[in-house]
Order: C-alpha cells, then sequence, then structure tokens
C-alpha cells in the first residue's frame, strides 16, 4: 500500500482498501476536473491523473504503462483522456444500475405494499386529526383548577398543559374553565376560559362552577390548547403525515425519495401507530372506551 501512497495523496484520503472510499473520493474530485465541465489545461491532466489513481488502487491497472515511442504527445495524452472518461462514464453507469437496482427492490413486493398501506394509514389518521381540530365533541365545566408549579402561569388538567399567558385571568378567583374534548378521539384537545365581566362572576361562588358553565353560551371566552397535543402543532404535524402517500403516488428514482422513504419508516410511520394507541384513541373512535 506504502508504493501507491502518492495515487492516495492525489485522491486526497489516507490509505485504505475500502474500495467504496476510493470510489466516492474519485467521484468528488473527477465531477470537479472532468473536461465536460472544466475546459482548463491543467483540470484535463488533472483529470487523467486522478482515473489513473482511481484505476490502479482499485484494482483495474496493475501498473502504470509508459507511453509508447510510436505516439505523438498530442496523441498519447488525447488516448489517456479518452480512456479516462470512458472510466468514469463506466462508474457512473455502474453506480446508476446500482441505484436502480435498489429502488425496483423498495418499490415491489410486500415491504412496498406494507409501506402503502401505513401510507394510506397515516393519512386517514391525519384527517381524523384535522376534523378533531375543528370540531368539538364534548365539554364539561370544572369545578376547580390545578396549576403547574414548576411553570408560571401554566395549569395541569388532567395529565395536561395549558400555558395561560395572560395577566387578567391570574388576579383575583380565576375565572370558570371548560374543557373541550375531541369530537372523534375524545381527546382534551383545549380549555376555554370564560372572558365574562367581572361583576356577573361574584355572585357564583367556587362550589358553583358547574352552573357558571351556563356562561359560556352567553359570552366570549378564550382557548388554549396542551402543550404536548398533537392540536397545539396544527397544521404542520397533519401535514407532514400525508407525506407518506404523497411519496407513493410520486416515487421517483433519486436521493429525494430513497431520503423520504427512510424518514416515513423510522418516524413517521412509529409516531403514528404510537399516537393511534396512547390513551386508547383507536378504542374511542370505534367507541369501545
Amino acid at each position: 500500500m506504502q508504493k501507491h501512497q502518492k495515487y492516495f495523496h492525489l485522491l486526497g484520503i489516507a490509505p485504505t482498501d475500502d474500495k467504496s472510499a476510493i470510489k466516492r473520493a474519485y467521484r468528488k474530485k473527477a465531477m470537479l476536473c472532468h473536461p465536460d465541465r472544466n475546459p482548463s489545461r491543467t483540470a484535463e491532466q488533472e483529470f487523467i491523473a486522478l482515473s489513473e489513481a482511481y484505476e490502479v488502487l482499485i484494482g483495474y491497472r496493475k501498473k502504470t504503462t509508459p507511453d509508447t515511442i510510436t505516439k505523438t504527445a498530442e496523441e498519447v495524452r488525447a488516448e489517456k483522456i479518452k480512456q479516462a472518461k470512458k472510466r468514469y462514464q463506466q462508474m457512473q453507469d455502474n453506480e446508476l444500475k446500482k441505484d436502480a437496482r435498489y429502488f425496483e427492490k423498495i418499490t415491489n413486493g410486500w415491504r412496498w405494499k406494507f409501506f402503502k398501506i401505513l401510507a394510506i394509514y397515516a393519512a386517514i389518521f391525519s384527517f381524523i386529526l384535522t376534523v378533531d381540530f375543528f370540531v368539538t365533541g364534548k365539554k364539561r365545566a370544572i369545578p376547580e383548577i390545578t396549576t403547574y408549579g414548576f411553570m408560571p402561569k401554566t395549569l395541569f388538567i388532567d395529565e395536561e398543559l395549558f400555558e395561560v399567558p395572560e395577566a387578567k385571568y391570574w388576579v383575583g378567583n380565576f375565572p370558570p374553565v371548560q374543557l373541550n374534548y375531541s369530537f372523534f378521539f375524545k381527546d382534551l384537545k383545549s380549555i376555554s376560559i370564560l372572558d365574562a365581566p367581572e361583576d356577573i362572576l361574584l355572585g357564583y361562588s367556587n362550589s358553583d362552577k358547574t352552573k357558571q358553565f351556563q356562561l359560556f353560551e352567553h359570552f366570549d371566552s378564550t382557548e388554549f390548547y396542551s402543550y404536548a397535543s398533537v392540536y397545539y402543532v396544527f397544521p404542520f404535524f397533519q401535514i407532514i403525515l400525508f407525506l407518506p402517500l404523497f411519496l407513493v403516488r410520486y416515487k421517483r428514482p433519486n436521493i429525494n425519495f430513497a431520503i423520504g422513504r427512510l424518514f416515513c419508516l423510522w418516524a413517521i410511520f412509529p409516531c403514528v401507530v404510537f399516537l393511534s394507541l396512547w390513551n386508547g384513541r383507536l378504542f374511542s373512535l370505534f367507541g369501545l372506551m
């Protein structure tokens, strides 16, 4: 390996037996000095030298061949450029064939069918979450509130955290609070805090909070969403869940598709399955809870 030190130096890598590393280094440098992209004479000579180094290190050429005296320097240079271009094109073609085989593998068979099923499920799940954001099911007033000690101006209700930054609610007695549950999944998606005039609320004690619920029908209220809720990040999260279905519809043999597919497999699908089972959402959807 020591005798090929100059070739590794030319490719800009440390001596190695890893052919993949050699190919990556050659491809990276050859793209910059390819005669069809870089017309300078210096780049042309560097391209020839890179191709020679690549061929020797990969094993296509055991040693460099001295120029024959029967050819002029210009002929030798032209032949070297031709061979270097040919080797570069062969490498590019091999990469394309390998990418095509990989694309064929991941878009056929049971793996692709499973991906399409999960993509459709993620889209349906996103659609239901979207409907639940706009449509409220059950509502109920609570008799008392609990603040979250570690965070200021935050309510802790049914294991959900709600930030209420407006100072007016924290002066004197806290106004009546109504819990809003989503229509399909029965999630506690938000709370509503009554904005009724203070003189109206003075006639009620804390024990009358359930009666105060009727005031929500006559006065405005302000809605707040839970920190950790999927409704808090609407519509960004719901849009992301449509990515798998988008890939199914517009699959292409390129790097963007490959990265998107891996993101779906390792991030979106596990997240959808987890959220589907969290708090018995699926059971609530079918009326089992």
